[in-house]
This record gives structure tokens, sequence and C-alpha cells, in this order.
């Protein structure tokens, strides 16, 4: 037992610096359901990929998942019944593994042109 103990300590130590996808610690948690950071329950409905436009800038997130919004927290237009989350593909860019047909509880971040975002450094 006290070996696994110390495998595990040691590991917590060692693991975050071989992902190069690393969440930045913060103070606390966001503020669900407003504006800027949408909070919902929702039902993947698709999951597709989306070609990189030569305009994109270097934050281009390249999947989009299409979702069933099951129960709005607040942040998203009234009467909202699908929306689009954009999410990076999971290739160390922090991107949230969607599947189709899962529930998840989403809190996304809206960006200026609104189009929603979710990252695994998030609370979804």
């Amino acid at each position: 037992m006290l070996r696994i103990w110390k495998l595990s300590f040691a590991i917590s130590f060692v693991a975050p610096a071989a992902f190069p996808c690393l969440c930045s610690s913060h103070d606390g948690c966001a503020a669900l359901g407003t504006k800027e950071n949408p909070a919902f329950v929702g039902t993947v409905l698709a999951v597709t990929n989306v070609p990189r436009p030569q305009s994109a800038d270097p934050d281009w997130l390249p999947v989009k998942a299409r979702i069933r919004v099951d129960e709005s927290f607040g942040g998203l237009a009234a009467g909202a019944r699908e929306v689009d989350v954009m999410t990076g593909n999971g290739n160390g860019d922090c991107g949230v593994p969607f599947k189709p047909g899962d529930v998840y509880l989403i809190d996304a971040e809206a960006g200026e042109n609104g189009v929603l975002a979710a990252g695994i450094c998030g609370n979804t």
C-alpha cells in the first residue's frame, strides 16, 4: 500500500509536465450562466472537423460539436434549442473529446463574435 501511495505521489509531480496542454490554476470558479460564460446541460448530436480557413487566427478550434440544449442555466439566447460549440481536436490543444449521444454539463466561453468554445481547462 505504501508503495502505491509513493508511486501515485511521484506521478502527480511528473505527469503534468509530460502533457503539452496544461491548465493554469485560477482563484475560484468563473461566474456560470452569464453572457460571457453560458452554462447548460446538453446532448451532443454531431461532431465535425472544420477545415482551417487561411485567415484563421492562431487560436483556431478545428472541431464543432452540435449540441441540443437540455437545460440552460443562463447565458444562451432565449429559446435556444441547439448550439454549436467549438473545441480542439484533443491532440494537445486542450479540446473536449465530445462524443455524439453523450450528455455534458457545458461551461462555454462566448467569443466577441458570439461563437461558443469549450476546453478541458474549463468546467465542462
